[in-house]
């Protein structure tokens, strides 16, 4: 019997729960996709505000969107859970705010700052040096 490592079943899982959202939607891939990635977007100018460098240098990095992902998949099992009770045009407007950044309280983990914070800074000197 093979067992699954952690990622694997954390993998399969986002998989599993990915289709169900979609499939409640009506939604493809590039759709769940882009709203996930502008949601990101629109989480980072909420959490740094608008014309920081920290909104250029965070998208750049894996570990934002890994911890974004893992953040995601928690409220898209909520809306799962919720699905079932809702008329059929509450399904998409309930899913917009659940995602939406003005009701997210939490940040990023200081590892994943600090690593953006690193780069950014890395850049502005290689700019200032040139």
């Amino acid at each position: 019997m093979n067992k699954l490592s952690h990622i694997e079943t954390v993998r399969k899982e986002q998989a599993l729960i990915k289709m169900q959202v979609q499939n409640l939607l009506g939604w493809d891939d590039m759709q769940y996709a882009s709203f996930q990635e502008e949601m990101g977007l629109v989480y980072l100018r909420k959490l740094f505000g608008d014309g920081t460098p920290m909104i250029a240098e965070v998208p750049s990095h894996k570990e934002f969107w890994s911890w974004w992902k893992m953040h995601w998949l928690k409220r898209d099992r909520e809306f799962l859970d919720m699905a079932g009770l809702l008329f059929r045009d509450e399904v998409l407007p309930y899913y917009e705010d659940l995602h939406h950044p003005a009701g997210i309280a939490f940040t990023p983990h200081r590892a994943i700052l600090e690593k953006t914070y690193h780069g950014m800074i890395h850049r502005l000197v290689k700019e200032v040096v040139k």
